[in-house]
């Protein structure tokens, strides 16, 4: 059993993440902690992709909360403990880290404690009366920041955070075989996709994006696979697609309706596993219905999530598959 920290900005879309990149059957989400039945393959995977988490651990065992001193002194520490180590506590809980690090280090031939940087970090989550001991398998530190939408060559000022991006991108539940943004734009999606080692390719109407797309990805010494072309017109079968419609504020709701029934069709004709469509909901227009205009091309609606931007705009991301 693996434990995963979410991040809270958004649980739902978070817990979302995570289970489209693993095989897990059994789940339990507890605040902002995941705990699945997971392979090693569904780790390595996770800790390679996820953009919606902080760190993941493997629990090592959990007990009643009033018998955690006693617990932590029977384990054989030294089949879990390499190099140096150090104890930490999330929840609340009598007990010390101090305490709970003794009984480990009474258990090793040569204990060695590192407070700053542990080789191996005994994490101890409290939650309610029950203790979960584990032992950190990675922390995710992906560089988001550094690779904003400003701080690219090319910008475009309706472009994704990264973070985001990376995450709808894995709501496809891809792991082999090529994603597509159709409406590619500045080419975030596609350089999230590279990033990861997926095969992508990119779609856009707009040469002047196309052109930004092939600069921002060759800043990541990404491969341009772009194309010109109209998403509305695409004849050929589609595995997997992470997009988000362009629009601002100044577009009109019929278009944009206009925009999402046409595409609607295009994956109703050619989608065969999954699409993630990104669209508007902006505060101070009326919204189209988009789940309804989906469900009536013949797409399920899998999922539905909201993301704030600004006080006028929240973006609506949807998750589609066949009926």
């Amino acid at each position: 059993m693996h434990l995963l920290v979410l991040s809270q900005e958004n649980l739902a879309l978070s817990r979302a993440e995570a289970l489209a990149l693993c095989d897990s059957r059994k789940t339990l989400l507890k605040n902002q902690f995941l705990f699945l039945d997971i392979s090693s393959n569904d780790v390595n995977r996770l800790r390679n992709r996820l953009a919606l988490a902080k760190s993941i651990h493997r629990v090592l065992f959990s007990c009643p909360l009033k018998k955690l001193k006693e617990e932590m002194g029977e384990v054989q520490w030294m089949h879990v403990i390499r190099q140096d180590f150090a104890v930490r506590i999330h929840g609340k809980t009598n007990l010390t880290e101090r305490e709970l690090g003794g009984a480990i280090y009474k258990k090793l031939k040569r204990p060695r404690v590192n407070l700053e940087n542990p080789a191996s970090l005994i994490t101890v989550f409290i939650l309610g009366k029950r203790a979960f001991v584990c032992l950190r398998v990675h922390e995710l530190q992906e560089d988001f920041q550094s690779r904003r939408p400003h701080l690219r060559a090319m910008n475009h000022p309706t472009s994704m955070h990264p973070r985001l991006a990376r995450a709808v991108v894995n709501l496809t539940g891809i792991r082999k075989g090529t994603l597509l943004d159709p409406f590619c734009g500045a080419g975030g999606f596609l350089i999230e996709a590279g990033l990861m080692g997926l095969t992508y390719r990119g779609l856009d109407i707009d040469h002047v994006m196309l052109g930004r797309a092939h600069v921002n990805l060759g800043e990541h010494s990404l491969p341009s696979s772009l194309d010109v072309g109209d998403a509305l017109k695409i004849q050929t079968a589609l595995d997997y697609v992470a997009t988000d419609l362009p629009y601002s504020l100044n577009t009109r709701k019929s278009d944009v309706k206009a925009l999402f029934e046409g595409f609607m069709d295009v994956l109703a004709n050619h989608l065969r596993k999954r699409a993630v469509v990104v669209v508007p909901l902006y505060k101070m227009k009326s919204t189209p219905a988009y789940e309804k205009m989906a469900r009536r091309k013949g797409l399920r609606v899998k999922e539905t999530f909201e993301q704030y931007v600004h006080h006028m705009l929240t973006r609506k991301i949807l998750v589609l598959v066949h009926q």
